[in-house]
This record gives structure tokens, C-alpha cells and sequence, in this order.
């Protein structure tokens, strides 16, 4: 099932409030490592290869046939599931309880007898995915291959189109880990080099708010209070891609941050009001040394201003495979399936859990409360 094969990329990226933390006020954190080089004067990468948690310190949120996409608020866990007749969004307290099914989302047969007028092809059971929610409002968001729909969390009205005719055929998200980002009044998502923009009042109405030129694409996105960030096209004279910046409402964007040669961002996530960025590309090119000299670049990076240079933060990458998350300290990033890394934007890389003998991750989701995974059917929570 498409579906099924589309959660393997979903991960969180909504931009959260909070600030640095010093390496000493993390007691399981390494003091040693090496300094990161090529990080625009500064922020060596220190870690430590014990883990935070063990594997067994998770406790079991739901269990249940195809469980995929997992979101939440401050008080409940959202989830996509399978239902009497097809896709169904269901909700679980975080203080526990009985799990309920919100809504289960028409399918395609009731489209052509006339039982519902949404617009609902032959195609949206195998693509619904890439579930969004926070506590600005009383709806879960979620996509389908022809709109991205939201639904009350108390389910007392039916499902809404808030993407409209913009997002028809266009088929599911491109980056991001094809997950949406969710910012006071609006949902941004993006589809096929194109960065959407969507009313949270639901008017079916999904804006073109950036276009990536001809040729290139776009990787990844990042909201904060007032810009969107996303990656450039390369620079081939300059060796590496930009970070552009734009209003929230689309415009012309600028440069951010005096980038460095060799980086070429590939995964953007806010940190408060740092934004944090990856590279993992080795380029080849007779302006540096030697190619492990484009090596040495590789890395986890932040940039504090429209001028400031990057500042290497980790020598692991956030972008490995699955995914990144963030909560108000730290950035979260899967190794493999089987290990997540912790970084602070000071530059201390620790290992949070590592589950080489038993679990396997299959997606990753982290907010103020827990870091989550799932396993196959099953999504497990990490306590902080």
C-alpha cells in the first residue's frame, strides 16, 4: 500500500520556542569529542556514546493494524489507522484512556454513488498520510494524493478540504519528509518544487508562496514567527546552495546567512529563533584542497541571523535517512533505524536511545513531552 510505504519519511519539523543549552547542564553529555571544522569560526561538536535512555524505557501509546503518522497536541496522540471501511483518523489522551475514531474518511465508492461530496479519487486510501496537529486550534490535519483535508478533534463535523483545487493531482508531499508545517494561522506544505501556503480557517484555498527555479527543487522548508526558509538551487561559482528567506505570505526571497563553500542544506528545522541546518553532500571541485577538505564541511549547522555565518554544531548529521524533530532544547535525528542522537544548539551530540538489539524505527515524531517512534504496528513513547 502507498500509504504504508509513505510514512517511512514523516518526521516533524513545526517550529518550537526555546533556546540554547550549555554542555554542563546536561549531565549525560560528553565533555570530549573533537571540534567541527569548516563551522565559520566556531561551535566544535562534542558527544557521548552512552545513552541518555535504554531501549526499554518506552512506554507502548497504540497498537494496532497499519497505525502510521503519529501527531499530537498537549493533550491527545492522532494517529491514521485502517476503520470499518477504509482510512480512519483516531485520538488517544496522553493522560490515558480509551482510544477513539474521530472520523473514517470516505472512500471512493461513496464518491460516485453520491454519499459524499468530497472530492475523493480511486487513488486516496493508498496516499493518506503526513497527520499535523498542535493546540492553536480544534483540528488534525492530514493529506491525501488530492488535497489535505482536517477534521475536528471531537469529530463533530465532517471532513474539510483546506488545500482546494491548488493541490489537485499533484500528487503527495516532496520534502520535509512529506510532512506539513503547521504556524499560527496557516499549514505550508510542498508539492513537486513548489512551496504551498494554506488558511487554517479551511477556505480550500491552497497559494503558491515560492517556486523553485527551473531544474532544481526543493528539499526542505522551515517556518518561524515571521519568514519561511528553504534551500536554494547551487551556486556553482560560489560551490554551494544558499538558505533563502521570504515573508510568510510569499515574495521575493534573499540570501540568509553568509553560507559557506562545500554546504548544500538538505534539512531545515527552526530552534527558537535559530535556525539549524544540514549538509550532507561531498562535492568535488578544484577550489578546495582535497575532497576530504569538502568532507570536513559535512555536518549539523546553525545560523542566528540574515548575516551571520553558519557554525557547526555536530559532525552528525540531522538529515540520516528518517528523519528529524525538534523540542524547545534540542534537535532530534535518527541514525540508521535503530538509534537517535541528540543535539543542542551549543554543540553537544549525545546519544539518546539506542536500540540496536530490539526495536527498529520506522518513523519519529518529538514534542515538548516525549520522542516518539513507531515499530511496525505500534507507536512507543521515550519520556524525557
Amino acid at each position: 500500500m502507498r500509504w504504508a510505504a509513505c510514512v517511512l519519511f514523516s518526521v516533524s519539523v513545526a517550529a518550537c520556542g526555546g533556546g540554547d543549552d550549555q554542555a554542563n547542564d546536561d549531565p549525560m553529555a560528553g565533555a570530549g569529542g573533537t571540534a567541527g571544522s569548516g563551522g565559520g569560526g566556531g561551535g566544535g561538536a562534542s558527544g557521548d556514546t552512552k545513552p541518555v535512555l535504554d531501549c526499554s524505557d518506552r512506554t507502548l501509546i497504540a497498537e494496532d493494524d497499519a497505525v502510521h503518522d503519529l501527531a499530537t497536541d498537549s493533550k491527545n496522540y492522532y494517529w491514521l489507522g485502517v476503520g470499518d471501511a477504509g482510512i480512519a483518523v483516531f485520538k488517544k489522551p496522553k493522560s490515558g484512556g480509551d482510544t477513539l475514531k474521530i472520523t473514517e474518511f470516505p472512500g471512493y465508492f461513496s464518491f460516485i454513488l453520491g454519499d459524499t461530496d468530497l472530492a475523493v479519487s480511486g487513488d486516496s486510501q493508498f496516499y493518506m498520510d503526513d497527520t499535523v496537529a498542535d493546540d492553536a486550534d480544534d483540528y488534525v490535519y492530514f493529506s491525501g494524493d488530492t488535497q489535505i483535508w482536517r477534521v475536528k478533534k471531537d469529530g463533530s463535523e465532517p471532513v474539510q478540504a483546506v488545500s482546494g483545487a491548488g493541490l489537485n493531482e499533484l500528487g503527495p508531499a516532496t520534502c520535509n519528509f512529506a510532512r506539513s508545517v503547521l504556524a499560527p494561522g496557516a499549514l505550508y506544505t510542498c508539492r513537486q518544487g513548489r512551496l504551498f501556503r494554506m488558511d487554517r480557517a479551511g477556505n480550500g484555498n491552497a497559494t503558491a508562496v515560492y517556486t523553485a527555479p527551473d531544474g532544481t527543487r526543493i528539499d526542505a522548508f522551515a517556518v518561524s514567527s515571521n519568514q519561511l526558509f528553504v534551500n536554494g538551487p547551487f551556486d556553482d561559482a560560489r560551490h554551494l546552495s544558499p538558505i533563502l528567506a521570504l515573508p510568510l505570505s510569499g515574495g521575493t526571497p534573499t540570501e540568509y546567512g553568509a553560507m559557506l563553500a562545500g554546504l548544500v542544506p538538505d534539512a531545515l528545522v527552526m530552534l527558537g529563533d535559530t535556525l539549524l541546518f544540514d549538509s550532507l553532500t561531498v562535492l568535488d571541485g578544484p577550489d578546495l584542497a582535497t575532497t576530504s577538505e569538502w568532507a570536513s564541511r559535512q555536518g549539523t549547522y546553525k545560523v542566528t541571523s540574515a548575516s551571520a555565518a553558519p557554525t557547526k554544531i555536530s559532525e552528525t548529521n540531522l538529515e540520516l535517512v528518517r528523519g528529524v524533530g525538534v523540542d524547545d532544547q534540542y534537535a532530534y535525528a535518527m541514525v540508521g533505524d535503530r538509534r537517535i542522537v541528540r543535539i543542542s544548539p551549543s554543540g553537544v551530540t549525545t546519544t539518546y536511545v539506542d536500540c540496536t538489539d530490539d526495536l527498529r524505527f520506522d518513523e519519529l515524531l518529538v514534542d515538548k513531552d516525549g520522542v516518539y517512534i513507531r515499530y511496525e504496528d505500534s507507536f512507543y513513547r521515550f519520556g524525557k
